[in-house]
């Protein structure tokens, strides 16, 4: 009886700390969702160079920027376009595969010209030719630059993608692939062609007439997030470019900066380095190339559309031309 009215008696009590305990982690919660809307988060890759050097000079300290670091920009893109992410970072090729998908993707700039797309094989020795070419087992991640690169190389040669073994893998995936040697070509990017290189030595063989194909590495996001934070990007930007100016004038520190960021050996980073012109901008060429991507991928019918649409509307002008006019090339 006696124990019954103890419990009676505490029952208002615990439901009082009960419900103000509710109420106190329902309000930290409220308060972490909208520290999360407050914060930019920017999915980038290792080869958004000039974003992890401005984030390693403090560039960014001040400013509501988280960066991620992403695998490929197939991931990243599609990361921005589930919300996940705010800002992305891909190849201008994987930005025109999302871009015809959902058409509220704008680019804001080009981050860099790069050559570190390459075809690696494992081979007794040097080879070439449509032949050789033919009986090469391939792998290369959907969607991305290496898949639409491997296109135009055979095309070269006279071969079609339909004339190869070819798989389609992520990059963590291509390298173990080509460890295992379950396949023996892939057109991938750095730091994975290094890996790849490093995994299959001393049979690691280059293609010479493929090394010249370049991209230029793209910053993006949605029009409404832009609508909603122009003066924000155009802040992200402006210590995008300060990062640009300092590794113009310190290569050798922003090699060492970005090796021990990104942990990449410098070896390898300064390789990578070389095959990179660091420069945010929207260069005159930038719409043709999605035009022509845009082409290929109606040709190969990854895209639903019938018809070129007008690329300029994939491209937002403001918060670049506000913080640097003259880097903006193209007209629009």
């Amino acid at each position: 009886m006696e124990r019954s009215k103890i419990v009676n008696s505490l029952l208002p009590t615990t439901l009082f700390i009960f419900l103000l305990c509710a109420f106190v982690f329902a309000d930290q919660a409220d308060a972490r969702s909208r520290a999360d809307k407050d914060r930019v988060i920017v999915g980038a890759t290792p080869t958004a160079i000039l974003i992890w050097l401005a984030k390693d000079l403090g560039y960014f300290d001040g400013l509501p920027i988280e960066i991620v670091r992403m695998q490929s920009g197939i991931t990243t893109g599609r990361a921005v376009l589930d919300g996940t992410v705010d800002i992305a970072t891909s190849s201008d090729f994987a930005f025109t595969a999302l871009a015809l998908e959902r058409d509220e993707l704008r680019l804001l700039a080009t981050l860099s010209s790069t050559q570190t797309a390459r075809l690696i094989a494992r081979l007794p020795e040097p080879a070439s030719g449509a032949e050789k070419l033919r009986q090469l087992r391939y792998a290369v991640t959907k969607n991305g630059i290496g898949h639409y690169f491997l296109w135009q190389y055979l095309a070269l040669h006279g071969l079609e993608l339909a004339d190869v073994d070819l798989t389609f893998l992520p990059p963590d995936e291509i390298v173990d692939a080509m460890r295992a040697d379950t396949i023996n070509a892939a057109l991938t990017w750095e730091p994975y062609v290094a890996r790849i290189e490093n995994a299959i030595e001393p049979f690691a063989v280059y293609f010479r007439d493929q090394l010249d194909q370049f991209y230029y590495f793209c910053l993006y996001s949605t029009k409404s997030w832009i609508d909603q934070n122009e003066a924000l990007a155009g802040k992200f930007l402006l210590a995008i470019k300060r990062a640009e100016k300092f590794a113009q004038t310190y290569p050798e520190d922003s090699i060492d900066r970005l090796s021990r960021a990104l942990l990449i050996d410098r070896s390898i980073m300064t390789e990578i380095w070389r095959s990179h012109t660091l420069r945010a901008l929207l260069p005159q060429d930038i719409p043709s190339i999605l035009e022509l991507a845009t082409e290929w991928r109606m040709k190969e019918k990854l895209t639903n559309r019938t018809a070129i649409p007008n690329v300029l509307n994939f491209i937002d002008t403001r918060p670049l031309r506000a913080i640097s006019p003259d880097s903006v090339h193209m007209l629009k």
